[in-house]
């Protein structure tokens, strides 16, 4: 995993090695949450002279944190981009709107209650509203919240309109921040998260 975490960096540092227009368009982002580990990637750019960035994010699921006795692979990835709002606004900074697609993948995951040991995905397309803002001028504090839609390749025991579904991580789940209806397969979801990042 270490291995692997050192190599996404390089290759992250090495996007803006090779850019053309090295202005610090660049933010690498970790996500701030205890259930997971994600790190992410964001390259601002303007199009029609307005401000536009593209974001990637590559999350695992953290074992420490549930106890769990086996190790189970749950990987996520995340494709997004953003518009940033208002009149001559600076690159990265303020209100924004962004449509990203969400993709979860957990290899063999069992699930106590009635679920069985198996490979589970979770595919969402969501658009969200955030602001983001920088301290001492390179390190950015991001914060979002929206709504889409998804599909995974489960469901749970039917409940009440509120019954709700985080993922695959137990009875209650866990989804990486995103969260569904668990009694069918295809349903509206809600998405949030709060990221801090260094622009370079």
């Amino acid at each position: 995993m270490r291995k692997n975490l050192l190599t996404l960096i390089a290759i992250l540092f090495s996007l803006s090695v090779f850019s053309q227009d090295n202005d610090r368009n660049n933010i690498i982002k970790v996500k701030l949450s205890l259930l997971s580990y994600e790190i992410g990637y964001e390259r601002g750019f303007l199009f029609d002279d307005e401000p536009y960035s593209y974001e990637i994010g590559l999350g695992t699921y953290n074992n420490y944190f549930f106890d769990y006795e086996d190790t189970p692979q749950l990987y996520t990835l995340r494709l997004g981009i953003k518009k940033f709002l208002g009149d001559d606004v600076e690159m990265f900074d303020g209100l924004f709107i962004k449509n990203e697609v969400f993709g979860q993948y957990a290899y063999k995951f069992y699930d106590w209650g009635d679920r069985n040991l198996k490979d589970y995905y979770t595919i969402a397309n969501n658009f969200s509203v955030g602001f983001q803002y920088f301290f001492f001028n390179r390190i950015s504090y991001e914060m979002n919240l929206g709504i889409g839609i998804a599909y995974s390749n489960f469901t749970d025991t039917a409940g009440d309109m509120l019954d709700v579904d985080f993922g695959v991580g137990n009875l209650s789940g866990v989804r990486l921040g995103l969260m569904k209806r668990s009694d069918t397969r295809l349903s509206t979801c809600l998405v949030g998260a709060i990221k801090i990042g260094y622009n370079f």
